[in-house]
């Protein structure tokens, strides 16, 4: 452990993919222990046991671990943590792919749009929403088109989260 433990933030800096699978554990292992989800294969959780893997972590907004030999902050100082960093957009190719294992490990593709362990891809699932009611109205879109919307669709890809009423029907 480079940092001397494994508590590896859902956010980490240095490797983006590292804190997405460890957060994606831990969220399988909660699931699973509320019957909600798939079952996690008893080997891979022991190893994880074994390194001292926390399950849990206390605090929900972990900071960002910069390594020391990264340049730190504008006015020459340097510290482990960063408050905040902002998501980086998902290509298409890139946001299809974490769907696709946010699928497998959760059974399906509802992503919400606000998704602290992967916000990036909360982003891109939002964007996509946004881009199909775009569509619906008759605008262009750059993100979608047809070929894309089928390979939504065959993942099981809600493109409409919920359908509204007129608000008129909804008021009576």
């Amino acid at each position: 452990a480079k940092h001397g433990h494994i508590d590896v933030p859902r956010s980490y800096a240095k490797d983006p993919s590292l804190g997405t699978f460890v957060c994606n554990q831990r969220q399988t292992y909660k699931r699973m222990n509320e019957g909600k989800g798939p079952s996690m294969d008893r080997s891979r959780v022991q190893q994880l046991n074994e390194l001292g893997f926390k399950w849990a972590l206390k605090h929900k907004d972990q900071p960002v671990i910069v390594d020391s030999d990264d340049e730190g902050f504008e006015d020459g100082t340097k510290s482990p943590y960063i408050r905040s960093v902002k998501p980086k957009p998902l290509s298409w190719e890139c946001g299809i792919e974490q769907l696709k294992e946010f699928q497998i490990l959760n059974g399906h593709s509802d992503v919400p749009h606000i998704f602290a362990a992967n916000q990036p891809l909360g982003n891109f699932v939002k964007s996509i929403r946004q881009n199909f009611k775009n569509m619906q109205k008759g605008k262009s879109t750059k993100l979608l088109n047809e070929p894309r919307i089928l390979e939504l669709q065959m993942m099981g890809f809600k493109l409409q989260v919920r359908q509204r009423e007129p608000w008129e029907q909804r008021f009576q």
